[in-house]
């Protein structure tokens, strides 16, 4: 849906009232929602949406079955609260012709027109506005929705300029959260792999402090994860001699440079010198650099576990 020309049967002079109204409207819920995240923003979002659009309930509801046309709801907003969230069937209902058209308004009488939706009878539902979400990707993740139980009072145009606008931010928020479980699921697999391979599995901050370490990191090392607490940084592995040169290193390695593996001799929580042979890489978080990433294992003699 093309924001611009749809908002763009607002511009004539006789709107400009209308206008007002969207732009406060627009920036209520953004306020609302500013700095919110996952649960607590779909939570903040439809109940800013049922006061703006003055109606009893509203709601976001996500796509778990694309095949039976199930959703289920992110948030629910019953005034005077937020509701239990539920799952239930797009067949039959105002939100199916939202999905189908993009968007959906029913000023009054939703019940007639869609006769026989027990949700509708049980929350004695008059009116209806709602926009599909539709993904980067094209594909339609969910609905946002408000509800009524009386006629809708604003007018019709600044209904449906409004949920397109606030649409876009659902669509962010719902792409963010799932990122982010996606993350949650890789860290975990990388934790669970750091804890059995036989070499030290290290990461870095951009100054050089351990962030964490698996267990064969700390004993090979001697030090403890109250030292990490403490706050180590990786260059207290080094005499003075060698911190230059591993500075100039995780420097490099933190621009992108392609490193071979590096030897270094550095020494241990019990004063033992050893030399240990270290590949990293960088931590890239939203196209920045933010640490690195590494590996290392003692030297031993005639043996080279990373050829490069």
């Amino acid at each position: 849906m093309d924001t611009a020309r749809d908002f763009s049967l607002l511009d004539g002079e006789s709107d400009s009232l209308l206008i007002g109204e969207f732009g406060k409207a627009v920036h209520a819920i953004t306020r609302a929602t500013s700095g919110a995240h996952g649960e607590a923003f779909f939570q903040v979002l439809v109940k800013s949406l049922a006061q703006e659009l003055q109606t009893k309930y509203a709601m976001i509801s996500e796509v778990v079955d694309p095949h039976r046309r199930i959703v289920r709801t992110q948030a629910v907003w019953a005034e005077p609260e937020n509701g239990e969230n539920f799952e239930y069937s797009l067949d039959h209902t105002p939100c199916e012709k939202a999905m189908i058209n993009g968007i959906c308004i029913v000023p009054e009488g939703v019940q007639k027109s869609f006769p026989g939706n027990p949700l509708l009878v049980e929350m004695k539902v008059d009116s209806y506005a709602g926009v599909a979400l539709t993904n980067h990707e094209g594909e339609q993740v969910g609905i946002l929705c408000a509800m009524g139980v009386e006629p809708l009072k604003p007018d019709e145009r600044l209904i449906r300029d409004l949920l397109i606008v606030i649409a876009d931010r659902a669509i962010q928020e719902i792409e963010y959260v799932h990122h982010r479980e996606i993350l949650a699921r890789t860290e975990a697999g990388y934790r669970d792999l750091t804890a059995i391979v036989p070499c030290g599995v290290f990461e870095l901050d951009a100054s050089g402090y351990v962030l964490s370490a698996n267990k064969n990191a700390m004993r090979l090392t001697g030090y403890e994860a109250d030292d990490l607490r403490r706050g180590m940084n990786f260059l207290d592995l080094f005499d003075t001699e060698h911190q230059a040169l591993a500075m100039a290193n995780i420097e490099r390695a933190m621009r992108g440079e392609r490193m071979n593996p590096t030897v270094y001799t550095i020494r241990r929580k019990d004063g033992v010198e050893m030399e240990i042979r270290v590949k990293s890489m960088p931590i890239i978080i939203d196209q920045v650099t933010v640490g690195l990433r590494g590996i290392f294992i003692p030297v031993e003699p005639g043996e080279d576990l990373f050829p490069t």
